[in-house]
């Protein structure tokens, strides 16, 4: 599966980007992580704000899946979110249901990351190609954001 990386974050940033993301959605089923401080495994519906208790080194860095949501009206396939030392990480499953209108859709979502995280690296590869990120993907991502932030301009 394909890997979106969102590096060059502070942990506040990703105590922030995590909170906002679980603010559109949540974990699909009984998403879990290894809690250090209690040494086993823990339901995230029973930590409070589960990416603070990573950052305190209270948990290993965890991955779970997302429930559906939608930016702007439009759905975006399901994704996975990964809390780990470099930052925050989605994956994806290239198929059919990635037309237009879902690419924008998610690239709103990376632009709304980026506004919690300025200094944030967006990058995309496919699994262990991590130290290739995609050309493509980036010079799309970095258009999108300047048409963005021009339209943002136009309209106060």
């Amino acid at each position: 599966m394909p890997d979106i990386w969102v590096e060059n974050i502070t942990q506040d940033e990703l105590v922030k980007i995590y909170g906002w993301v679980m603010s559109l959605t949540r974990p699909a089923g009984d998403a879990m992580l290894w809690s250090l401080e209690e040494d086993r495994d823990m339901l995230i519906s029973e930590i409070a704000d589960p990416a603070l208790y990573f950052v305190q080194g209270k948990a290993e860095s965890f991955r779970h899946l997302l429930d559906v949501f939608a930016m702007n009206g439009v759905a975006i396939p399901q994704l996975s979110i990964c809390l780990g030392d470099s930052g925050v990480e989605f994956d994806y499953r290239m198929g059919n249901e990635w037309g237009p209108k879902e690419v924008n859709a998610l690239f709103e979502f990376l632009y709304e990351i980026k506004r919690i995280a300025p200094s944030a690296k967006v990058t995309q590869s496919y699994e262990g190609a991590y130290y290739s990120p995609g050309s493509d993907f980036a010079l799309a991502f970095e258009e999108y954001c300047k048409l963005a932030v021009s339209h943002r301009d136009d309209n106060g």
